[in-house]
């Protein structure tokens, strides 16, 4: 069952990732709407598109995060992130100064580091002999779509919650 609930998750997520990505791929042009200096908008753009496939892999990462911890196993996700945050530095130091990719160099990094952490957790997931984590990656079939509208229903009122919550943080600084 929780494989099911995490295919739903990422299904889920994928579709709402459209959208969310369509405006940052086209984070120019609203900057530029929205009166920001030009140069900014255009690096900003630029780098948003760079960085387009790591917020995918990051967003694919939070929500198996989610299920580990669900699981007890909140361990796991992060010693993938005690592993890759390192390389992290790593990446940053040889795309920005090494290879002179400048400020698209730190989107390379994130690409690389969220997809490292992301195929970390599924690397363990696979070959888990736990059966609670291993049970927990099912192929995508139909299952998936069954009871979707109960699942949108909870995951759009945890997503309004999570907004408010950190809008009201950002309230009070």
């Amino acid at each position: 069952l929780c494989g099911q609930y995490l295919n739903k998750m990422i299904f889920v997520m994928s579709v709402a990732f459209v959208p969310i990505g369509s405006l940052l791929w086209h984070a120019t042009p609203l900057l530029l709407m929205m009166g920001q200096d030009e140069a900014a908008a255009e690096y900003a753009g630029v780098y948003m598109r760079i960085q387009f496939p790591g917020i995918y892999m990051q967003c694919l990462f939070a929500g198996i995060s989610i299920f580990f911890t669900a699981m007890e196993k909140s361990y796991l996700p992060m010693l993938v992130q005690v592993i890759c945050i390192p390389f992290h530095a790593l990446w940053c130091y040889l795309f920005v100064f090494v290879f002179h990719f400048d400020v698209n160099g730190c989107a390379l990094a994130v690409n690389v580091t969220y997809s490292l952490c992301f195929f970390g957790v599924r690397a363990i997931i696979t070959s888990s002999d736990d059966p609670a984590v291993k049970d927990c990656w099912v192929e995508f079939n139909l299952d998936t779509f069954s009871y979707l509208k109960i699942f949108l229903k909870l995951a759009v009122s945890g997503l309004l919650l999570t907004c408010l919550e950190v809008w009201c943080s950002e309230g009070i600084q």
